[in-house]
């Protein structure tokens, strides 16, 4: 019997098992069905979305035009989809126009202006205005939605931008151009933005480089307010109310692009932080130009406002005059530079000439005979300057070089100190016998050195990768390029180079010491000092490899300057330079017969002592300060250790010299954006007619020369008369 039940069981299960593979083969066709339906109805739905794509994009793109004014972009990601696009970069026609775009495909799709023209393309519009149609002063719904339309001026939104910046990583570019034609830009290598949680916040911005001025670092990190949100933190304005629109505000301050379409100065209407600064200063140059002279009168005034009798004009035709060298200090912190320049008279060079003229040393500049050694940038100092020059004398020619007339000759350092601002002094002067020797030609070499605090840098690695610099280098990946000036050869030779201490701290870990880097060479190119320094920076701070600055050198593997920020102009110095002995002398070499144009440098006791005094004022000035500073960082760091045993050191020093915003996440120096090539900028150059071009032909048989032809660049404009574009030093 139980065999019996065992066979009805067998059967059953077989009947079950045939039934089920059935279902199942039924169930496969079923959905391979389906599959095919599916797969049918997506293809003509894939095919007629993609006709209707195309068909609207090249109406939009027959309807749409362009106008130049304030754009502000952003650079879109990587990846294209069947029904609408991801990314300006992706689209296959890459003509500017009108596309439909979706961040994800959890968003909705939105339409929006696709900008293929501007900065190798790729661009999605988020801001347009040209002509002031369309009001800006929107409250929060209309700010996160978007307004307008991209038939003419709009805003894209907010949340669309959040949607956009949260995928991937984007950049932003703002293009701005004023109501006199004067066109601008800044760009930013990072921008996102956050979710309407945290009220749209300026999450990301990366590093700044542009022509228009950092005018939105200052917002980094703020909500956005608008009319009816106040997210700013001034104590009692809501600066979108103040300045008549929404922005990521701090203190209603730098910048604002969504004001009022106004032209003028009013708190209503768009502003750009440095845009607003240069007709600031344009206008206050105006006013100056028109009343210097006056000013300069009035210095003549007695303190009760009578005025002093007019004195007879010095006659300099009655006067001997020989030829000098004058030796002097400056700290540039406060001053536009040493060179003259025609929109500033806050220049070392202007106050110099005023001086010596003042105490009718020379009769005017045209007529002086000068030369200056060094041309060092806004906020760099000098503590060995020299110029060469002819000046008033006491004697005649042939008794100019006697030694006790040499005694009694004009105290010329003491005649400029007493009328010279302290910032700038008179150490010394020379006789010089030949007229023709200049401070600027004659120079052998000049030593600069850059001062900086110990901090947690990697010193050693420091001075491993400064040893690559020495020696004749193609230096356009470590300078400033001013082709604009006609600078086109970048080959400058460092005969020396290092890395000293120059003050130790008491404590025990070393982090207060100042240290210095000090190089020696003939000529600099223009920043080259500071962007050696932010790069060997890097290097300290074990960012980058010591081997970084020879892959820099090397133009042939990287032909384009990596974007990177300068270190600070404030710790430069010209220390010290050296002079042939004769005038004309090449490379060290000594010149043919005669003997030494130059002598001892000529001090007076009671001028040395004045000076000392005056520079030890300024040291206890600042060594006050610093003092005082220092003993609260020495009580702030007892209470780290006290409180928080074991937390680490702080030594963040030297991490404020580099300038511009340091990014959350570093990006190497080889993997980073790259600046215009030399060609590029030559040709650009040459388009404008800035600089000529001409090729100078290599013909062997008349120059016994077997060097390639010569590429010869030309400008058409100098910085002044006395520039030599490259030669003596455009430091730094």
């Amino acid at each position: 019997m139980l065999a019996t039940k065992l066979e009805y069981l067998q059967d059953k299960l077989i009947k079950m098992e045939s039934a089920a593979k059935n279902a199942d083969q039924q169930l496969s066709e079923a959905i391979d069905e389906l599959s095919r339906t599916v797969q049918n109805h997506f293809n003509r739905t894939e095919h007629t979305a993609n006709a209707n794509h195309e068909q609207m994009g090249q109406k939009v793109q027959a309807l749409a035009t362009k106008a130049d004014l304030a754009w502000l972009t952003i650079d879109s990601g990587l990846y294209l989809r069947n029904f609408s696009l991801r990314s300006c970069k992706e689209e296959p026609s890459k003509q500017s126009g009108k596309y439909i775009m979706q961040a994800t495909i959890y968003d909705a799709p939105f339409l929006g202006y696709c900008e293929q023209s501007s900065f190798g393309g790729g661009w999605l519009v988020v801001q347009y205005r040209y002509d002031g149609a369309l009001d800006f002063y929107r409250d929060w719904a209309e700010y996160r939605n978007g307004f307008g339309s991209t038939d003419g001026e709009f805003w894209l939104g907010l949340e669309h931008l959040h949607q956009l910046t949260a995928t991937r990583k984007h950049e932003l570019v703002v293009e701005l151009k004023d109501f006199d034609g004067n066109y601008v830009y800044a760009r930013y290598d990072e921008f996102a933005i956050d979710s309407e949680t945290g009220q749209y916040r300026l999450m990301k911005l990366g590093t700044y480089t542009g022509t228009a001025g950092d005018g939105l670092n200052y917002q980094s990190g703020m909500k956005f307010t608008t009319k009816d949100r106040k997210n700013d933190l001034h104590p009692f304005l809501n600066c979108a109310a103040h300045h008549a629109g929404g922005w990521w505000y701090r203190d209603c301050a730098k910048s604002n692009l969504n004001g009022g379409y106004i032209k003028g100065e009013t708190p209503k209407g768009m502003f750009w932080e440095l845009i607003d600064k240069i007709k600031q200063l344009e206008a206050h140059n105006t006013q100056l130009k028109s009343i210097v002279q006056k000013n300069l009168l009035s210095r003549d005034e007695t303190a009760n406002g009578k005025a002093k009798k007019k004195h007879r004009p010095f006659d300099f035709a009655k006067c001997f005059k020989r030829h000098i060298l004058l030796r002097f200090y400056y700290l540039g912190w406060d001053y536009q530079g040493f060179a003259a320049q025609e929109d500033s008279i806050e220049t070392i060079e202007h106050h110099m000439f005023a001086a010596l003229k003042k105490v009718c040393l020379i009769e005017s500049r045209e007529t002086s005979n000068y030369n200056r050694c060094g041309r060092t940038d806004k906020g760099v100092s000098a503590f060995h300057q020299v110029i060469s020059l002819d000046v008033r004398s006491k004697f005649a020619p042939e008794l100019q070089l006697d030694a006790n007339n040499l005694t009694n000759e004009l105290d010329y350092c003491a005649m400029l100190n007493r009328v010279l601002p302290e910032e700038i002094r008179c150490l010394a002067w020379m006789p010089m016998v030949n007229p023709a020797y200049s401070a600027r030609f004659d120079c052998r070499s000049r030593t600069y050195r850059y001062f900086f605090p110990r901090g947690d840098l990697n010193i050693t690695a420091m001075e491993e990768s400064a040893r690559y610099l020495v020696g004749a280098h193609d230096f356009r990946n470590l300078c400033k390029m001013d082709v604009g000036n006609g600078v086109v050869s970048f080959v400058r030779s460092i005969d020396a180079i290092s890395i000293k201490p120059s003050q130790r701290d008491s404590e025990r870990d070393g982090s207060y010491d100042m240290m210095y880097l000090e190089l020696r060479g003939k000529a600099f190119l223009w920043h080259q000092v500071r962007c050696i320094m932010a790069v060997l920076l890097l290097v300290g701070q074990g960012r980058e490899e010591p081997s970084v600055v020879k892959d820099l050198l090397d133009v042939e593997q990287n032909p384009c300057k990596p974007q990177y920020s300068m270190a600070s102009d404030v710790p430069l110095n010209l220390y010290d330079c050296q002079f042939n002995e004769k005038s004309g002398e090449l490379n060290g070499e000594e010149s043919m017969g005669g003997e030494s144009d130059l002598s001892d440098w000529i001090y007076k006791e009671e001028d040395l002592r004045r000076t000392i005094s005056d520079l030890q004022g300024f040291w206890m000035k600042h060594s006050v300060k610093t003092t005082m500073v220092r003993e609260m960082l020495k009580t702030l760091h007892g209470i780290l250790e006290d409180r928080f045993a074991g937390a680490p050191p702080i030594r963040d020093q030297s991490v404020l010299l580099t300038q511009g915003v340091r990014s959350k996440e570093y990006c190497p120096l080889l993997q980073r954006q790259r600046c215009e090539s030399l060609e590029n900028r030559i040709e650009h150059y040459a388009k404008k007619r800035r600089i000529e071009v001409s090729v100078k032909s290599n013909d062997c048989s008349a120059s016994g020369s077997d060097e390639p032809a010569a590429e010869h660049v030309r400008t058409g404009t100098d910085r002044n008369s006395n520039v030599d574009h490259g030669v003596s030093g455009m430091d730094n």
